[in-house]
């Protein structure tokens, strides 16, 4: 992947540069620029002369974009027409590349800033470093049912499909058949009669809880893709008092509006739909929070 800057009718200063600042919450591979059959090996190139100096930071801007990579013109200046061009994972040398963050992302961005003049006074430019990180292949399936139910109690098993990394996939070509096993005797039960329905890449099967009480979990029976194991489930005698119920909940997390990633009708909709949480809550920053993102939050 490269990037090509164009100086402008400034040019670029000696000790001049560009900046590009990513934001804080991605674990991307940290850039060197020492070793260049390493992992995460950026070059840069301009014309003969010239020498660049590049340098990484995880506090060289401000949050949230305080990760940032400088590249410094040194023993001369860019004219107007002039080109730097970035290689990111310069693969020429033997580098496997640059390992990307291993989270999906809508619009995963850089700012590209420049500093014509060499004071340290960067002027963020309208065209950015942007692209989609999207899932890798199905790794494997991660099952969930209820806690704690009555023999009997209708209940909703879901299922959906992860990469490596642990996104899901947004569609589910197969149907994997399931099963559902008491965890006391160990004996493997019948794949579901039930066919799932399929949103957004969860497959839910309406059933009834099973009609002896015990301890009880579902499992991938056969498919290309392994299965996890799902949560227990305790089921009670029926037409008794079922106690506590059970609820999920994850109480911290943040967006894009603030040092996050994506927007917050994605988080809140990840955790309903894919995290099967029973409710969540946003931690951003106060400070950060203006009024029509806490009307969205609300």
């Amino acid at each position: 992947m490269s990037l090509r800057y164009v100086a402008g009718s400034m040019g670029l200063d000696e000790h001049g540069g560009i900046r590009l600042s990513f934001r804080d919450t991605t674990d991307f591979g940290g850039f060197q620029f020492h070793d260049p059959a390493g992992d995460n090996y950026v070059a840069a190139y301009t014309r003969e002369g010239l020498r660049l100096h590049l340098e990484f930071s995880r506090k060289g801007n401000i949050r949230p974009y305080r990760k940032a990579l400088y590249i410094h013109v040194l023993d001369g200046s860019l004219n107007e027409g002039e080109e730097i061009r970035l290689v990111f994972g310069d693969r020429s040398q033997g580098s496997r590349g640059w390992r990307l963050q291993t989270c999906v992302e809508q619009d995963f961005h850089a700012l590209v800033e420049s500093d014509p003049l060499g004071t340290h006074d960067y002027v963020v430019l309208p065209d950015r470093l942007a692209f989609d990180i999207v899932p890798g292949p199905g790794y494997r399936y991660r099952l969930n049912v209820p806690t704690r139910v009555q023999a009997g109690e209708p209940v909703r098993l879901r299922v959906k499909c992860e990469d490596l990394w642990g996104n899901p996939l947004r569609s589910l070509d197969a149907r994997p058949a399931v099963t559902c096993a008491g965890v006391d005797d160990g004996t493997a039960g019948e794949p579901l009669a039930v066919a799932p329905t399929h949103e957004d890449g969860v497959l839910t099967y309406a059933l009834e809880a099973p009609a002896a009480p015990g301890l009880y979990h579902y499992a991938i029976a056969d498919g290309e893709v392994r299965g996890d194991t799902s949560n227990p489930m305790v089921v009670l005698p029926p037409g008794g008092d079922a106690g506590l119920r059970y609820y999920w909940g994850d109480y911290h997390g943040q967006t894009g509006e603030t040092v996050g990633t994506g927007s917050v009708e994605d988080y809140f909709h990840f955790g309903r739909h894919f995290g099967f949480l029973d409710g969540s809550c946003h931690q951003g920053n106060d400070f950060q929070i203006d009024g029509p993102t806490w009307a969205r939050i609300v």
